[in-house]
């Protein structure tokens, strides 16, 4: 029979790889990765984050308190048990060996999402042109999603795995060179995926965090920060 700490560790982790496939499952196992850190008594781990983040959540319930629209702001206060995962990660997958592994499945998921998005991108690409259509105008409204509903979801998610990719091919020891390049082809092809959902702000985003492990890294490094940009201007259509 599983013990607690195991079932933590795989809804945990599950909910974590689960965030790029689909919403719902990571929720479930989120409230399951919960319910065995409790019934087994696991020392929690909090993160410094969770202290600021308690007062905002304080603030909030004070102000719906006095705004006279309590339940319409109830949808929003549900949305707090999403930052369990705060709580539940860092408690449940500890060492740098079970997080290695749960980065390798993020990283597969993305991978994977990602690889749809180039489908959905090609669908869509082939309908404007059956329809003698600017693809611009046929695209904008409703660009590639990945395993999301949405491409902002899509996109966000992209930036944030490819920032975790970087930081491990970047600071992993120099004798994992197998992941290393592993991880690098995935790198790519969440890359892709999240310049072919056009989401600008995920863009920026990503290049902020490229720029802040490339610091940390070699910080010379830096200086090679504008050849991607005149690329971009250039090969940019």
């Amino acid at each position: 029979m599983l013990n607690p700490e195991t079932i933590a560790l795989v809804c945990a982790g599950g909910a974590a790889v689960c965030t790029v496939i689909s919403i719902a499952a990571t929720q479930i196992l989120l409230g399951g990765a919960v319910l065995a850190i409790v019934a087994g008594r696991i020392r929690p781990r909090v993160p410094p984050i969770l202290w600021p983040l308690g007062v905002w959540f304080v603030w909030t319930l004070l102000s719906i308190l006095v705004n006279g629209h309590a339940i319409q702001a109830l949808p929003q206060v549900k949305k707090f048990y999403v930052y369990l995962v705060l709580l539940a990660i860092p408690t449940a997958v500890q060492g740098l060996a079970r997080v290695g592994v749960v980065l390798r499945w993020l990283a597969a998921a993305a991978a994977a999402s990602s690889a749809w998005s180039v489908v959905q991108f090609y669908e869509k690409y082939s309908a404007s042109v059956e329809q003698n259509r600017s693809f611009y105008e046929f695209y904008v409204g409703d660009r590639v999603t990945g395993f999301m509903s949405h491409w902002m979801t899509f996109g966000g998610e992209m930036m944030i795995v490819v920032l975790l990719i970087g930081g491990f091919v970047l600071f992993a020891p120099s004798d994992a060179r197998r992941e290393k390049v592993w991880f690098s082809a995935a790198a790519v092809l969440i890359t892709l995926g999240l310049i072919l959902a056009w989401t600008r702000g995920m863009w920026v985003g990503a290049a902020a965090g490229g720029l802040i492990l490339l610091w940390n890294w070699r910080r010379w490094s830096v200086l090679l920060a504008p050849v991607p940009v005149v690329l971009i201007l250039v090969l940019n259509p």
